[in-house]
Order: structure tokens, then sequence, then C-alpha cells
């Protein structure tokens, strides 16, 4: 990682890969300083949404919750469903029904990375029959879990896709 950050140097105008300058300017820096001292509260209030999330998203047909490893933390920067095959509404149909409630979802990875066309053609992506990625990208769903939910916001959230979602 600091090859990369460092311009792709390990030492002064050596270059052994492409890089960037990731180093951030002091004004970032005194924006950014107060915002680690909250870091770990907001981890915290995404944990506990992503929790409630998943309690109230149980058992509803065609909806796969994201899972935490036994063992491992989530910060849940964003939290994935899968709508698939055997639910009410597909992926799409349900984030319109969701947004006419005024709740806002989000498709972060709606491709598989060989259909752009900035990595079609690189040498070091393979393009090759892909289904499990394929059907994913088609399913995945975010939904709102940012530590400025309330629990009413949360509860919303929850009521409004088993509303469209539940038989």
């Amino acid at each position: 990682m600091r090859l990369l950050r460092n311009q792709g140097m390990r030492t002064r105008y050596v270059y052994e890969t492409a890089g960037h300058n990731y180093r951030l300017t002091d004004l970032q820096a005194a924006l950014a300083i107060p915002q680690l001292e909250r870091l770990a509260e907001r981890n915290d209030a995404r944990r506990a949404n992503a929790a409630a999330l998943s309690e109230g998203l149980e058992g509803i047909p065609g909806l796969v919750t994201p899972s935490v490893v036994p063992g491992r933390g989530h910060v849940h920067h964003q939290y994935t469903v899968r709508v698939t095959g055997e639910a009410r509404l597909d992926r799409d149909r349900l984030a319109a029904a969701l947004l006419e409630e005024g709740i806002a979802t989000g498709v972060y990875y709606p491709r598989v990375v060989f259909d752009y066309p900035c990595y079609r053609d690189r040498p070091d992506v393979r393009v090759e029959p892909v289904p499990e990625a394929e059907r994913a990208a088609r399913e995945v769903l975010s939904l709102p879990v940012h530590p400025w939910l309330e629990p009413a916001d949360v509860s919303r959230v929850v009521d409004a896709v088993r509303r469209h979602l539940a038989p």
C-alpha cells in the first residue's frame, strides 16, 4: 500500500509500479483528524443499525441479508442485500418502490469488472463466464445504514421492505 500511495516508488524516483499521491493536504488532515476521533462511535452506530436491519428483515423469501463471520468485525460501510429470483419484486422494482416512499437505496456493483470498457482489454483481466458474479450484480441492493439513522428510520426501512417483499 505504501508503494501505491507514494506514486509507485519505494525509493525516490525509482518507479516500480503505477501509483498515486494519496497524501492529504494540511487542510484535508485538519478536517479528517476530528472525524477520526468519532470513528469508533460512528462504526458502532452502523453496526447497531445493521443488526436491527438483519433482525427485522430475517425470513423474507428471496432476500439475503449480509452476514458477519464469527470472530470477525464489520463496519457496515454499506448494508447490501441480495434480492433473488424468489422475491416478490426484483431488485430494480424494489428500489423504485422504496424510493417512492422516500427511502434511498444504492446499486454499487451493477456489473462485473470486464463489462466496463476500461477493463475489458486489460491483459490482467480475464473475460470468461462468471455466472455467480453476474447474478450477484443483478441482485445487490444497498439499504441505508449510516450512523445518523434513528431507530424509527431503521424500522421504517424494515417495514417498507417487508411490505413489498413479504408474503
